[in-house]
């Protein structure tokens, strides 16, 4: 599936946006880099793929898989750990590695929900936010702190809807986040091959060039969101009886 670029970017994308996590794919990559089923060439598509996958994991409320983190530990132990099914032990070290990932992570997300109840940090985000380059440099710390770009995402969309933010303040914060998250895939690195070093080089490259590229183009990007906003209401509206 990832024997060329445009399918590794389709697996890349499709994967984040079924396990809802970036950081969870780039750190799958690593660890089957270091394992050597995966080459550094196939990986940059699938890094190019997360990235567009992670844009949907902020829209996707209806079936959140990592709720299910409790029953993946307990079918993966039961595989690793009975003899009964030790033709499956394989399948039991995946799952419980997942699981305790998405406990992690899930734990991380719950923490940064509470964060709405502390004004001088949502305040201080905000005002930094008013900046393009202090943003990022905000929105990629607070996101390395957390190590969820979904949950710093949703945060600043919370305040959005509390008008604690702009909109140009939002997408700078977004951006830094963007950043932010390729901390997780760098530190799974530690200890790893130098192809897996070099992929987690890879998506912090891509992602500073990319935001580097954008930052001049956030107040066409505000005024983008508004005008669509405002033609779908208008949209809406007249289809309304």
């Amino acid at each position: 599936m990832t024997s060329n670029k445009c399918k590794g970017i389709l697996v890349g994308a499709l994967t984040t946006v079924l396990i809802q996590s970036s950081s969870l794919t780039m750190v799958t990559q690593i660890g089957l880099i270091n394992a050597g089923l995966l080459t550094l060439e196939q990986s940059v598509g699938i890094i190019m793929g997360q990235e567009i996958g992670t844009t949907v994991t902020a829209q996707i409320v209806a079936f959140p898989i990592g709720n299910f983190f409790f029953l993946m530990i307990i079918a993966g132990f039961i595989l690793y750990m009975f003899p009964k099914f030790r033709k499956y032990q394989h399948i039991g070290q995946v799952l419980l590695g997942f699981g305790i990932l998405f406990l992690g992570m899930k734990t991380m997300s719950g923490g940064a929900k509470g964060i709405m109840d502390y004004p001088i940090i949502i305040d201080t985000l905000a005002r930094f936010g008013a900046i393009p380059i202090l943003g990022v440099i905000a929105g990629a710390i607070f996101t390395g702190i957390i190590q969820s770009s979904s949950a710093t995402t949703g945060l600043v969309i919370a305040m959005g809807m509390n008008n604690v933010i702009t909109l140009p303040a939002a997408i700078t914060l977004i951006l830094g986040a963007n950043i932010g998250t390729c901390v997780t895939g760098f530190i799974a690195s530690f200890g790893s091959c130098k192809s897996a070093k070099r992929a987690a080089f890879i998506q912090i490259f891509m992602n500073v060039v990319t935001v580097a590229i954008f930052i001049p183009f956030i107040q066409l990007f505000s005024s983008l969101a508004l005008f669509l906003q405002s033609y779908i209401l208008l949209w809406m509206l007249e289809k309304e009886p």
